[in-house]
């Protein structure tokens, strides 16, 4: 827990309550949303802000089975249309 007490003031993502003697903790966040927030924070630190140095460096030299493929694929290809702003500064 020392890891999400040190985020506590920036984004929080895990709640705590008292149950008798004990502290439960229970996610605010999906997985999902989690990790997403986090890499974006590592390319603001790491990137400026763009993602693709990330996904280079997460892709390249990993091997991945035929149905994660189909699934980068499918991503890509929703995520073209939308032609969202970039997040981070243009290199």
């Amino acid at each position: 827990m020392r890891i999400a007490a040190d985020k506590r003031s920036t984004w929080f993502p895990v709640k705590s309550q008292k149950r008798g003697i004990a502290l439960e903790f229970t996610a605010r966040v999906s997985r999902e949303k989690l990790v997403r927030h986090r890499l974006w924070e590592i390319a603001e630190q790491l990137t400026d802000g763009a993602a693709s140095p990330l996904l280079h460096a997460l892709l390249n030299g990993e091997r991945f089975s035929s149905d994660e493929i189909e699934e980068f694929r499918q991503l890509l290809d929703r995520a073209e249309p939308e032609r969202r702003p970039r997040r981070g500064k243009k290199k």
